[in-house]
């Protein structure tokens, strides 16, 4: 399993295991960093609900925060911004992907 154990085991891996992708260095906008986050989160841990794709352990805003190398009040702001637009809902520690194809448009952006 690898990365997932952790998963599995209902806890979310330490940042350093999922953040491989990322040079600190980056000029990626932390939008992006997170919208790749939560790809490869949903790739890796989602399952479909009728709401969209659930990502199946508890995830914090702090978690994604560490995982993505930014602070959590900037995590905060974009999640609470995509939550908005409805492209993401976060309940309990669960984070539900509602419009996947526009977190993959974020991800896909060119970087200014």
């Amino acid at each position: 399993l690898g990365l997932l154990a952790p998963l599995a085991a209902g806890a979310a891996p330490p940042a350093d295991d999922w953040s491989l992708e990322r040079d600190a260095r980056s000029p990626e906008l932390v939008e992006q960093r997170i919208a790749h986050t939560m790809l490869r989160l949903v790739r890796h841990g989602g399952h479909p609900t009728a709401d969209g794709i659930t990502i199946a352990f508890p995830l914090r805003r702090k978690d994604i925060a560490d995982i993505c190398g930014t602070t959590l009040h900037s995590a905060s702001r974009t999640i609470t911004r995509w939550e908005k637009a409805g492209w993401l809902t976060t309940r309990d520690q669960r984070v539900t992907v509602c419009n996947l194809s526009e977190i993959e448009l974020v991800a896909e952006a060119d970087q200014p």
